[in-house]
């Protein structure tokens, strides 16, 4: 018999957690006007806490439910973010035993603190916040409902705050320059260029690349766009509609196409008489309802296409190779020093209207979708790693000292603090000492 846990986000709590982690209360903004600060303009633009915490745990195997309250000097004490992490930690390993009672304690108990923080919230509380909710769904006995959609917030706004990401920080454009440019090497000669593009949304990468192969004599390019949510396929038709307008603006013979993944036979019906490139951008934070399925599927289905190249990018914590390896403990430390490294970065140079317009609309839904797609038990990490073996049916392929020299160029316009670190085929963007997003290429093995 499934002993009942107890659910910390009861009702009398979700407003006071709901408004604390929303723009508009804490700051009294206007959240769907934010304050950009232009960097530099490409195509894109175009397109668009005192005393630590004594934690004991009683004869119930819970938590201690002493209050604490917290004052906005008190949350910048490394004891007290030590606390909450140790907290988050000790959840994450009860989830993984499977002592639920436990983990519905500590939970509670991460819930009341943030509860009873004073004054201005930093970006580390709303990350402790993300990632409680994401303990709670890995919960299986605490109630699910509609609870999560109310502490996270459906984006009403989202293209404001892509475009805050893409003004403010290399992460988005570091990627599609890497590919880009990996893409123009490997097509070389080719008088006919075919990529297919998983996700496509709003084909922001794209502009640039066209533009150079128009540099071209003679040569035509081609996009079929891998649609993974059929509710997409309007947007996607409309980017389509886009990029052929631009084509024929810089006369550039092109075509576009999409397709609607299901299966991976469905590549059989592309004909593939060019040089065919695969683009894997794993890392978009658009992709909030990820099915990494999909990823290991498109692998697999391309492989049969006889492609030249494939461009993977990655977001470093959600790397395909060490995923399957880490316990939920090691996962939620790893978590944690990501997703406070990503939003420092962004935070270093955004308003703080800007920030929490973000921190608001995406990244609390990345990070309780990290922890949701998380494999746990045997059988999930076994599926995960059938999931992405197709890889093993590639090979590394080194980048090229110019797109290192490019990408390093690029990253520099953006500050001190974000710097390229390249190592066995793989270009990683890194803020200070953490790798945020890496890039790989990857050709066929023949025979």
């Amino acid at each position: 018999m499934n002993e009942q846990v107890y659910c910390p986000f009861e009702p009398k709590n979700m407003y006071l957690l709901q408004n604390l982690h929303n723009p508009e209360t804490i700051l009294n903004i206007q959240t769907n006007k934010p304050k950009l600060t232009t960097i530099q303009k490409n195509f894109s633009d175009e397109w668009l806490m005192g005393e630590p915490l004594q934690i004991q745990e009683n004869e119930e195997n819970t938590v201690s439910s002493t209050e604490y309250t917290y004052g906005s000097d008190d949350l910048q004490d490394m004891e007290c973010k030590s606390t909450l992490v140790d907290l988050l930690l000790k959840g994450a390993g009860a989830v993984e035993a499977s002592d639920w009672a436990l983990a519905s304690s500590i939970i509670s108990k991460i819930s009341s603190i943030l509860l009873n923080i004073k004054g201005e919230y930093t970006t580390f509380s709303d990350i402790v916040f993300y990632l409680t909710q994401g303990l709670h769904y890995k919960c299986q006995n605490a109630p699910q409902s509609h609870l999560f959609h109310e502490l996270v917030p459906t984006q009403k706004e989202p293209m404001s705050a892509f475009q805050m990401l893409q003004e403010l920080s290399p992460y988005l454009k570091i990627s599609q320059f890497i590919a880009n440019q990996a893409i123009l090497e490997a097509t070389q000669g080719e008088d006919e260029v075919h990529v297919i593009d998983l996700d496509i949304m709003e084909g922001i990468q794209w502009p640039p690349l066209m533009a150079d192969l128009a540099q071209r004599k003679e040569v035509s390019f081609r996009i079929t766009a891998i649609v993974l949510d059929p509710q997409n396929a309007d947007t996607i038709q409309q980017t389509g509609r886009r990029l052929t307008e631009f084509a024929e603006s810089i006369n550039l013979t092109f075509r576009f196409d999409k397709m609607i993944l299901r299966e991976e036979d469905d590549f059989n019906s592309i004909d593939v008489n060019q040089a065919v490139i695969a683009n894997c951008m794993v890392h978009q934070l658009h992709m909030n309802s990820r099915n990494f399925s999909f990823v290991g599927t498109f692998l697999k289905g391309v492989r049969k296409l006889s492609i030249k190249m494939v461009t993977l990018v990655e977001e470093e914590l959600f790397n395909f190779a060490k995923v399957s390896s880490l316990s939920l403990v090691e996962f939620f430390s790893e978590a944690i020093q990501h997703y406070t490294a990503f939003s420092d970065s962004l935070a270093h140079n955004s308003t703080s209207a800007g920030f929490r317009l973000f921190a608001k609309d995406i990244l609390g839904l990345r990070v309780l979708d990290c922890v949701k797609n998380f494999p746990i038990n045997q059988e999930e990490k076994l599926l995960w790693y059938h999931r992405f073996s197709s890889l093993q049916d590639f090979k590394p392929v080194p980048i090229s000292a110019h797109n290192i020299s490019q990408a390093k160029l690029l990253v520099s316009l953006y500050g001190r603090s974000y710097w390229v670190g390249h190592e066995n085929c793989r270009l990683s963007l890194y803020w200070e000492t953490r790798p945020l997003v890496t890039a790989t290429i990857w050709s066929p093995n023949r025979g």
